[in-house]
């Protein structure tokens, strides 16, 4: 063998072992980045990211939001605990406990047309009615989620089920007026946001010096139609009023009359109209 083979065989040697390095380091910087994105929801759970992440949102919008706990994972559940909402008054208008998503932070990414189940547990929100310049109703947690600047992306058309467990809500009127329901549990299933099924119940509700007992009531929205079928419900004359998720009179009492109504609400117009059915 002469020196100018040895020379030859010396450089393939070198050239192969450089290419060996180069495929490790390769494989190396895979790895690296698979983990890097798999544990990209892990990253946003933290504080720094999610405190990030409520900062932006709240950019977005008139009113302010707050997040105890951040849980992301790709393939779900993922988790919202200690949710609260404070309107432009710095009134605080909801607060949730929990909030499951089934899917995952891949499907959120993919699009939510099919969000699959989500869980809101213990929602309490504070409905406070005001009467806008124009002589139109709002209602403090709407103006509070309201977009700063308005989408110009087409509304998405999701669809999947909304489960509510023990929420209890509080509402004051523009008369000043107050009222409360409280054991609200419901399911929702949305085949589009103009189509919409769920059943509702409540344990007690209260309306200015009238109780009302458990109700349940299957409620849908079709057609720019909200239509309202509610079984009869047991009413208690009360006073004073109650804004606290105890009644008022105790439910053993025999009550004092049963309430029977039927409804429909048409949203097609400029203005909600009511429709009592005969």
């Amino acid at each position: 063998m002469t020196a100018n083979d040895d020379s030859k065989e010396q450089s393939t040697g070198k050239t192969r072992r450089r290419k060996g390095r180069f495929r490790r380091w390769l494989i190396i910087l895979l790895i690296f980045l698979a983990a890097l994105v798999w544990s990209g929801p892990y990253l946003a759970s933290t504080d720094t990211a999610r405190d990030m992440i409520v900062s932006a949102v709240n950019s977005r919008i008139y009113g302010t939001i707050r997040i105890d706990d951040l849980s992301l994972s790709w393939l779900g559940p993922c988790h919202i605990d200690g949710l609260r909402v404070k309107d432009t008054s710095g009134r605080e208008v909801l607060e949730v406990e929990r909030i499951t998503f089934s899917a995952g932070a891949l499907r959120g990414l993919t699009g939510l047309e099919d969000f699959g189940h989500v869980e809101v547990v213990k929602p309490r929100p504070n409905l406070i009615f005001g009467v806008e310049a124009d002589g139109r109703i709002s209602v403090s947690i709407d103006k509070a989620l309201q977009l700063r600047k308005p989408s110009e992306k087409p509304p998405p058309k999701p669809t999947g089920r909304i489960t509510i467990r023990d929420g209890f809500v509080r509402m004051v009127l523009p008369t000043g007026m107050t009222g409360s329901v409280s054991g609200l549990e419901g399911e929702f299933h949305l085949n589009t946001l103009k189509d919409v099924t769920g059943k509702v119940s409540w344990d007690w509700a209260e309306i200015y010096n009238l109780a009302f007992g458990k109700a349940e009531f299957t409620p849908t929205y079709r057609n720019d139609c909200f239509d309202l079928p509610i079984t009869t419900i047991p009413v208690w004359a009360c006073r004073p009023p109650s804004i606290s998720p105890k009644p008022p009179v105790q439910k053993s009492e025999p009550a004092d009359g049963f309430l029977h109504l039927r409804c429909a609400i048409d949203l097609s117009g400029p203005e909600p109209v009511l429709k009592i059915p005969n």
